[in-house]
């Protein structure tokens, strides 16, 4: 059963998402020698600008947002890896495939139910936040949609992890060439910055 709140609210801001996206950054310098820019971080002038000019024309609209949300979620709950590889973006079908999708799946603990909690629009992307039970207990996830409703990317709350755990959970999906995986460690705000691609191109 999918239980949807029926309030709008804005994204809860995360207690560590700074410290949590610097570490990655750091351990992305580190590891891939990718020289990149802070200028989407939480605090950061810039990336505050965008997200409130995003906020004025949603790339999708709520309902469509909740229903794409709601696809990729039974995708991920059935464990169907061509269905779940079907609603990538094309971004990120080109550094992934059904094979790694699958192998990720079994990785990752059962998904048993979710309730989505809010909807954020932006110019390019609009993000859904959900709280999932899985079978190692709950989790925070917000989905980055594209204007077509197709998964851009995803972060999911780890701020009760220690920093150094996440980072090395980063570095070792990025050496093992899941960069979508890897690329949901880092905050949303630094996802902007640093696409699948780059970091496949390292």
């Amino acid at each position: 059963m999918f239980v949807f709140a029926m309030s709008l609210r804005h994204l809860r801001p995360a207690q560590q998402p700074q410290t949590l996206s610097r570490m990655a950054l750091g351990m992305l310098s580190l590891a891939t020698g990718l020289s990149i820019t802070v200028a989407a971080l939480p605090g950061v002038p810039g990336g505050a600008a965008l997200a409130q000019s995003g906020a004025e024309q949603p790339a999708l609209s709520i309902e469509a947002a909740r229903a794409a949300a709601n696809r990729i979620l039974t995708a991920v709950k059935s464990l169907d890896a061509n269905l779940r590889f079907s609603q990538f973006s094309e971004e990120l079908k080109a550094v992934s495939s059904p094979s790694m999708v699958a192998e990720t799946m079994r990785t990752q603990p059962k998904l048993l139910s979710w309730t989505l909690l809010s909807v954020q629009g932006g110019l390019r992307s609009t993000t859904v936040e959900a709280s999932l039970t899985t079978s190692m207990g709950k989790r925070e996830l917000f989905i980055v949609l594209n204007p077509e409703g197709k998964l851009a990317g995803y972060h999911l709350d780890v701020t009760d992890e220690a920093p150094s755990a996440v980072a090395k959970r980063f570095v070792t999906a990025l050496s093992s060439g899941h960069f979508i995986s890897a690329r949901s460690f880092l905050s949303l705000p630094l996802q902007q910055e640093i696409s699948a691609s780059s970091l496949q191109t390292r």
